[in-house]
This record gives structure tokens, sequence and C-alpha cells, in this order.
């Protein structure tokens, strides 16, 4: 991305709802509605597969959008929980973004792997509309996500709560060709300073600025360069949620029933090995996207530790397995804690946490709110599926923690510990899921 200044603008900039034309809100951002903000936790362009990225606006105006390709790379784990000294390090972060101009009405497809609109008629079929998945300013990295969101001419977030969003991820996803699975973008609503949610009314003009986090400054930031920041606190856009849920047949399964299925051959994954899933494996793969993300050309690391639970079909807990993540996150859970010799029965389901454990995954490691995705297949790569995982809710941030930085901000205005905005109503943004960029006019891949 090329660096542009603008004046000398070093405090960030919260978003300024200025269109008219937004919905009702929702409590938190799901994969059923339209909003302002979209995000695709995953983007496939591995050998063999491509992505196609539909996003459509469902309004008689027209937009301007801004979107993010992401990835990170993998981050080490501090298992044996003695000093936290080697979790979290390691792991690189890999950024582009690009913009464009949908008009009323309009639906456009392009391929992940080469930016090029899809189709022959409209203006901008057979356009490259967006940089090639995979070919970052920082390295090569051929999995991650997407973000988009509503902006203005000046590329500032406005609400426009009519966007949505269908990925398709085709070709050899799990190592057999002829495969495909498709999943709806997480979306969240913008909410303008005329209404109000849970009794805490929506961003004015006057909430601009975003204050320093507790625990310094909560973004890196560019001399000379404006930071934007989309804030995932009830005020600005949906809150996000910050555990998830998503149920799955065990690999390895035997036995059982499904119709006329009396081995489990049709519905069992298969068991995956590190070896497998390079380029492809079998098996389960999650994929998570923080929404705590800071994507400005100086950004600022968030990770966390995931917390695994597994149920099985008897109510029998499986605790214990956790994994360091960067702001993106893929694994494929074919290891033992999935398998059928551990969860004993042919379905269950997890739940993943995020958590601030510094000694697990290094002094930077933070609770945040996230989204996700998961796909499986079985034996060979055949009969792929997936969907979106579920959020079960989103929770206070502790305001005594300085590694809870995401959550509902209604806490107690008496523990606060440094004033904030409608502090006295118990609200304060420093601690908010926020994405910030810089929405500088020389960012955009293309206008």
């Amino acid at each position: 991305m090329k660096r542009k200044t603008i004046g000398r603008v070093t405090a960030a900039v919260a978003i300024g709802l200025l269109s008219t034309t937004a919905l009702a809100a929702t409590q938190m951002g799901n994969n059923s509605n339209k909003g302002s903000l979209l995000i695709a936790p995953r983007v496939d362009v591995r050998a063999g597969v491509d992505t196609l990225i539909t996003l459509v606006n469902d309004s008689s105006t027209a937009v301007n959008v801004k979107c993010y390709y992401r990835s990170s790379s993998p981050v080490t784990t501090n298992f044996n929980g003695v000093g936290g000294s080697g979790g979290g390090s390691g792991g690189n972060k890999y950024t582009v973004d690009f913009g464009f101009r949908l008009t009323h009405n309009q639906a456009i497809t392009w391929s992940a792997s080469g930016g090029t609109v899809l189709g022959t008629s409209g203006a901008v079929a057979g356009t490259a509309i967006a940089p090639p998945f995979g070919t970052f300013p920082q390295g090569t990295a051929t999995t991650g996500e997407i973000k988009c969101w509503a902006v203005d001419g000046s590329n500032l977030p406005v609400a426009h709560n009519h966007l949505f969003m269908d990925v398709s991820i085709v070709g050899a996803p799990f190592g057999a060709a002829g495969q495909a699975w498709e999943y709806m973008a997480w979306a969240f609503q913008a909410i303008p300073s005329t209404q109000s949610v849970n009794g805490i009314s929506g961003r004015t003009a006057a909430e601009q600025v975003v204050p320093p986090n507790q625990n310094g400054a909560l973004f890196g930031t560019v001399p000379g360069e404006a930071i934007a920041a989309l804030l995932l606190d009830g005020r600005s856009y949906d809150y996000c949620p910050n555990i998830l849920l998503g149920a799955f047949q065990p690999t390895g399964t035997t036995g059982g029933t499904l119709g006329t299925d009396t081995t489990g051959a049709l519905y069992a994954p298969a068991v995956a090995t590190p070896a497998a899933i390079a380029p492809a494996g079998t098996g389960i793969n999650i994929s998570l996207a923080s929404c705590m993300q800071d994507l400005t050309e100086s950004p600022t690391r968030f990770i966390t530790k995931y917390l695994y639970t597994i149920w099985n079909q008897d109510e029998a807990q499986r605790t214990g397995w956790f994994e360091c993540a960067d702001s993106w996150y893929e694994s494929y859970l074919g290891f033992s804690p999935f398998t059928f010799g551990n969860v004993g029965t042919q379905t269950g389901y997890f739940r993943i946490e995020s958590v601030g454990d510094v000694t697990a995954c290094g002094s930077t490691a933070r609770h945040f709110g996230f989204v996700g995705v998961k796909s499986s297949a079985n034996a060979g790569g055949t009969f792929v599926r997936g969907t979106n995982l579920v959020g079960r809710g989103t929770v206070g941030a502790n305001p005594n923690d300085p590694n809870d930085n995401c959550g509902t901000n209604l806490v107690s205005a008496a523990s606060l510990t440094q004033g904030g905005v409608n502090a006295s109503a118990g609200y304060d943004p420093t601690r908010a899921c926020a994405i910030t960029y810089n929405p500088g006019p020389g960012d955009s891949f293309k206008k």
C-alpha cells in the first residue's frame, strides 16, 4: 500500500454515520441480516482452489465500499504454562486493501485468485476490481479472510445497512476436484446517532475521537496519517460475539447409521494428519476472523487464546485443548481431542472462547470478539460441506483486566479507571472491539 500524508492527524477518528438509510440494528452481528460491515472468515486460493466472492447492494442508492484481504500465519502456544515464554511469538500479518463503487441494486462476483469480475454484461464485467488474493506486500498467504464496509467519498465509514456477501469456495478444498461449499458473510449493522440500543444512543458527531486504551495507545499510528475506526460496541456497529459454537461428526467415526449409511462412510470426516493438510487435507477446518484488528500500515498485534470445550451426544464434556492465534486463524480438527476415540460418540459440538491468557500466549494476549466458519470432508476429500459457526453471545469487558478489550462495554461507571464517552452511564468505548484502518485515498488498490 502507498503511504499518503493527510495533514498532521494522529488521533483515531471514529465512524461518522452519515447516511439516513439505515435499517433497525440487531444486538449482535450474524449471517442472516444485511449490514454496513461484512466479514467473511475464509478465502481460499490454494492450488486447485478458488473463492468466488459475491457482494450485493440491496438498495436504491449507490455506495462506496472499502475492503481488506487479511491473513496471519500461526503463532506459538505455550502449553506447559510456565512463565509464558514462547507464547504468542512468531507469525506474520498479510494485508492489502482495495475499494470500488456499487451502483443501486448491483450484485458483482469476482474471483479471489485473479480479482476479475465474472460475466460479460455491465461496466465492470471482466475487469480487475481487486488485487489477486495471495500476493501481499508482506509476502504470500493462500488462505485468509475479507472484510468490506460502506464508506463515503473520503473512505470514512457510513451507515448503509443494505450490503450482503455470499462466498463460494470451489475446486479441491480438501484435495478432491469438483467440490464446493458456500457460506454467507457475517453482517454488522451500523447504528445512526438518532437510534438508541439498550438505552445507549448511537454515536454523535461530538464523539468522533477514540480515546487511548487504558493500557496505553490501543492502535499503532503513522505520523501524519488519519486513522478511522469501526467500533463494534452496540453504539457504532453491532456487537461482535466472543463465543462461537459448532456441531461436528468426529474424525474417524465408525458405526452408527444415517439413512442408508450403516458404516459412517458417507458422513464421517476422515482423520487428518499434518502431512495431509499441505496443501489440502481431510477432516474439519475451522477458520476464525477477529473483530479486533488493526489494518493500518503500522499495526498493533492482538493475540488471543482460543479455548475449546467439547460435548458429545451423551452430554459428556471434554476440555483442555487451546491454541494461540493472531487476527486470523485456521485449524484442522483432525487431532486427538476431535477424534471418535476421544469424543466417544458419532456427534458432538464444540464451544470456542477467546481468552486473554498472557501465560499461554504472551504479554499481548487479549480477549476479543470473533466470527467463524467450519467445513469438512470425507476420505479422499469428497462430500465437502461447510457452514457458519453460531454466535453464542458477548460478555462485558472486565474494567479491571487490561487484557479484556472487547465486550458490551456496559460496565459500572464506578469501576472505570479513566473517563470515556458517556462514562456516567457506564459506557467505555476504549474497551470495544474495533477495526482500524488508514482511510487515505492513496491506500486503495482501485477506485
